[in-house]
């Protein structure tokens, strides 16, 4: 086996997804390595990381760093972070970290769960 098969990229890629927005991000070994060093997302595991990224509360845009921020709320009153580094035209995205924060990170909101409405009761006569 030659070792270009090991430094090609999708061959080291944990998951493929795509976010509300219709973007791909991407995890990979590099990086799930990276992130299971904070012991709460080890905890929580790649599945909250993976749900994270397709089924967030609010996705904020961080220009300086022209990343995307995925976050949930946890049981604990936390939330958790996924970090993604963008392309330049915000159609994908790469995983570069995770972790738990005590509030949202800054940047701009853009775009939040829709809040769910709630039935109206007909009143009987």
């Amino acid at each position: 086996m030659s070792s270009k098969s090991n430094n090609n990229p999708e061959r080291n890629l944990i998951f493929s997804t795509i976010d509300p927005q219709g973007r791909v991000v991407t995890l990979t070994t590099a990086t799930w390595d990276h992130i299971k060093e904070h012991p709460e997302i080890k905890r929580a595991g790649l599945q909250t990381v993976k749900k994270t990224v397709v089924d967030p509360f609010y996705i904020v845009y961080n220009e300086p760093r022209s990343s995307l921020i995925y976050t949930n709320y946890t049981n604990s009153g936390l939330f958790i972070n996924v970090i993604a580094k963008t392309d330049n035209d915000l159609t994908g995205a790469s995983i570069s970290t995770s972790h738990l924060t005590q509030k949202i990170l800054k940047g701009e909101v853009i775009w939040h769960k829709p809040q769910k409405q709630k039935k109206k009761r007909k009143k009987l006569k």
